[in-house]
């Protein structure tokens, strides 16, 4: 597992080599995106205060309980390419924090749209909530700081979180 894991890792970080500004910026910066999204889908429908706080709390509690886990777990970062920078915040890798409330920002995002919605709608904003997150998520591997395995934990953990969080 740990071989696959370091393979995907490598190949998508390559695969990014010619445009790491890019990913550099996405990586560091995307999460200041999804506030901005959610400023401008909420001012846009008039979410209520309630949904607010749902939102915020589902996405609290994701990261809280993914900064938990990555403590317990321990899995140092990858020191697999030299463009590699090295993050202030944590020196543990899994699960992925950016991958976590990236996907619960969207899932929160998604589940907690106004059912009036039409689907063109709801269409777009679910393909823009998930297409950011999924940009943040890559770019992770793209600047060499997480192994695909701490994303995808990260990913099914945002998602699951969020998707507990709003259905209680």
């Amino acid at each position: 597992m740990k071989n696959w894991d370091i393979e995907i890792t490598k190949r998508v970080h390559e695969a990014g080599a010619s445009t790491y500004r890019f990913w550099y910026a996405l990586s560091v910066y995307g999460m200041w995106l999804y506030i901005a999204y959610f400023l401008f889908i909420w001012m846009l429908y008039s979410f209520s205060r309630y949904i607010a706080l749902e939102f915020i709390v589902a996405v609290a509690g994701t990261f809280f309980l993914t900064w938990m886990l990555r403590n317990i777990v321990r899995r140092p970062r990858p020191k697999l390419f030299e463009t590699s920078y090295v993050p202030w915040m944590n020196r543990y890798t899994f699960p992925s924090i950016h991958a976590s409330t990236s996907f619960a920002f969207a899932t929160a995002l998604v589940l907690l749209s106004p059912p009036t919605f039409a689907t063109g709608t709801m269409i777009m904003v679910a393909s823009c909530a998930y297409g950011l997150a999924l940009l943040i998520t890559i770019s992770r591997i793209m600047v060499g700081v997480h192994y695909a395995s701490d994303l995808l934990a990260g990913l099914l953990l945002g998602i699951a979180v969020s998707a507990m969080v709003i259905a209680v």
